[in-house]
């Protein structure tokens, strides 16, 4: 058994399209297995989803879904293990009463589904997922050193399924993502972009560069402004905007795990304006032009430079803001910006 081959293989299975498929044939090739699979059965008994077809058999996949959501003998078993657990066929069922069952007769002699041993990788409230690894009765028995390392992989298993899972939902969010008019990108903490739809690529060249590393930056003369930007929007989780050119603005919007999404926009002006503001939150125009330099990324001793007021002016002003609108912080009060 070539347990560190199968190590690789799930690891791979985490970043490639077909990763599940290299995974099951893998796990079969190392356990010596005619089948193995991903099934997940459903917390309250109804129905069944094989995450993954056998080995790239739909026949195999179809069958064991339609067996497992009715008379399996081995599911009501399944279902009582706990998490990490390991159990072979003679342990999820008695043998003579499994060889009189409609499952053996017509699926495991059919499919070399007889002699099993799983685990339990991940359980929850919904549901329990369990990998299974399968032999035609005329094979051998699992020998003892292959429940252990069936035991010792589940960990990684258990992670490479969750990856597989959240790609496949990346995939989702990028067709939606391309759909949008608007120029989009995600970028983590250090610039590098993660993903841009159809519309950043057609509009962005103007004002951005991409290093071979992937790290965007904004073509001079605003690349400073966006690198500090960008820094502060990740550090203080509040969103910033400012305007490239007399065409172009652009938002920068924190999202978990020190992500954000920049928005490229053609825009002769901020999308929020002194007077929106003055007018939405019913400030003094005083008090509208801070607000607005504080959400154009600026700390307030600079706003205040920027303005012609001193800091403690500025102080007071802000204090004011704060009371009007009920925010007990610039973080609060630049969110609400954003909204507007």
């Amino acid at each position: 058994m070539n347990s560190r081959l199968i190590q690789e293989i799930l690891t791979e299975s985490s970043i490639h399209p077909n990763g599940l498929r290299s995974f099951v044939e893998e796990m079969s090739k190392g356990f010596g297995a005619t089948h193995c699979g991903l099934i997940s059965i459903p917390a309250d008994h109804l129905g069944l989803t094989v995450v993954t077809e056998f080995n790239g058999d739909p026949a195999v996949a179809e069958a064991y879904e339609r067996y497992y959501a009715s008379i399996n003998p081995w599911r009501a078993a399944i279902l009582r293990l706990a998490e990490g657990e390991v159990a072979t066929d003679a342990e999820l069922c008695d043998p003579t009463r499994f060889r009189d069952t409609e499952f053996y007769v017509d699926f495991g002699k059919r499919f070399g589904v007889v002699r099993t041993l799983g685990v339990v990788v991940t359980r929850s409230e919904n549901e329990t997922t369990f990998v299974s690894l399968d032999r035609a009765e005329t094979d051998r028995p699992y020998e003892e050193s292959a429940r252990e390392t069936l035991a010792g992989l589940r960990h990684l298993i258990q992670s490479s399924l969750q990856l597989y899972r959240a790609n496949e939902m990346l995939g989702l969010f990028r067709t939606a993502f391309d759909s949008l008019p608007d120029a989009l990108a995600v970028l983590r903490a250090d610039g590098r972009m993660v993903y841009s739809n159809r519309s950043f690529a057609e509009f962005s060249g103007e004002y951005f560069m991409v290093g071979r590393n992937g790290t965007i930056s904004a073509r001079a003369p605003y690349a400073d402004r966006f690198r500090r930007a960008l820094a502060a929007t990740v550090a203080s989780g509040i969103p910033s905007e400012f305007g490239f050119s007399a065409d172009a603005w652009i938002s920068i919007m924190p999202q978990p795990n020190r992500s954000v999404v920049i928005r490229l926009r053609p825009q002769t002006r901020p999308k929020t304006t002194t007077k929106q503001i003055a007018e939405a939150l019913r400030l003094s125009p005083a008090e509208a032009r801070l607000v607005e330099r504080l959400f154009a990324n600026r700390t307030l001793v600079l706003a205040a430079e920027e303005i012609g007021i001193a800091t403690g002016t500025a102080k007071t002003q802000l204090r004011s803001v704060f009371a009007k609108t009920g925010c007990n912080s610039q973080k609060e009060l630049l969110l609400r910006i954003a909204r507007l």
